[in-house]
């Protein structure tokens, strides 16, 4: 129940800036929206874990051409896990962590009520040791009015190295413009 309010709270958080932005007569000439999203991650290299939540905030700034540049802020929340084997029972107790992405999208069909859209930039995980991953995804906008949307995504936060950490995560949102 506390990380339901948790990931609540900084969902409602996120959408605030967003009703701050203001939108234009034609919607599709917009300079920019904001985002708010929540769902799982898949975590691998990260201790123990296997999974996490993750819900958050964000905003993109259009460059034409379907290309826009944008930042978010989510938290993760990862759950206590056991892990036993033959020999002993690894613990780790629950967790938060702060997300910090900045991106690159390119959106495709223009003013069409079903868009979508790949992302790729850099992120840093915070939380005891701060990790910095490449992540990449893409997904889909449905338009339901000129100003207000749901927004599908599958985003992966991944290292370079030998044994990289990941997160992989599936999104679900609302996008306001």
């Amino acid at each position: 129940m506390k990380t339901c309010i948790h990931l609540c709270t900084v969902m409602a958080l996120a959408c605030f800036p967003v009703v701050l932005i203001p939108a234009r007569a034609n919607a599709q000439q917009a300079s920019g929206y904001g985002y708010a999203f929540a769902g799982p991650a898949a975590v691998s290299n990260i201790g123990i874990r296997s999974v996490a939540v993750n819900a958050g905030g964000g905003g993109e700034l259009w460059l034409g051409g379907g290309i826009s540049f944008g930042g978010e802020l989510g938290l993760l929340n990862f759950p206590a896990v056991e892990r036993r084997s033959a020999c002993c029972v690894d613990y780790a107790s629950s967790a938060n962590g702060l997300l910090l992405s900045a991106n690159a999208f390119r959106h495709f069909g223009n003013g069409a009520k079903w868009r979508p859209f790949i992302t790729g930039g850099l992120s840093v995980v915070s939380g005891g040791e701060a990790i910095g991953l490449f992540n990449a995804g893409g997904g889909v906008e449905r338009w339901i009015s000129p100003h207000t949307g749901l927004r599908f995504e599958v985003r992966d936060q991944f290292g370079l190295a030998a044994n990289p950490s990941v997160l992989l995560g599936l999104r679900v949102g609302l996008v306001l413009r």
